[in-house]
Formats: C-alpha cells, sequence, structure tokens
C-alpha cells in the first residue's frame, strides 16, 4: 500500500480519535484539511508503515430505529 493511501476502510464520521488501526493491523492518524478529514498512514523513522498494531473496534451502540411519518399518526 503507497504511503499516501487512506485505510481500506474509512472509520465511521463519528469516530473522533486521532489515531485509526485498520484491519491488517496498519495505523493511520487523523488529519483535518480545509474542514475535510483525511487518514494519513504512520510511517515509521526509516519510512515504512506502522502495521504491527491490534485493529481498532468501531462497534458503535445500537440506536433506536427512527419513527417513519406513519408511525407518528
Amino acid at each position: 500500500m503507497p504511503a499516501f493511501a487512506g485505510p481500506p476502510e474509512v472509520p465511521p464520521p463519528e469516530y473522533q480519535p486521532m489515531q485509526f488501526v485498520d484491519d491488517e493491523g496498519c495505523l493511520f492518524v487523523r488529519a483535518d484539511v480545509s474542514g475535510w478529514t483525511v487518514w494519513v498512514q504512520h510511517l515509521d523513522a526509516a519510512r515504512q508503515p506502522v502495521c504491527d498494531r491490534v485493529p481498532t473496534s468501531l462497534t458503535l451502540p445500537d440506536r433506536a430505529p427512527e419513527a417513519s411519518a406513519v408511525d407518528a399518526i
């Protein structure tokens, strides 16, 4: 994977931490650029991707289903 590529799976917008580890154990760091969030792969001192981490769990709490217009009647 090139150093400029983002993670194969992008965290949801609700994800707030500054670091994210993908399913392959590669570390990415959040960067906010002109209002956009991008995930930049973290490189070690030898400019190699850091890929020895435990993947981030993206399990979010279940939300109650939203009421539809029919339910409101």
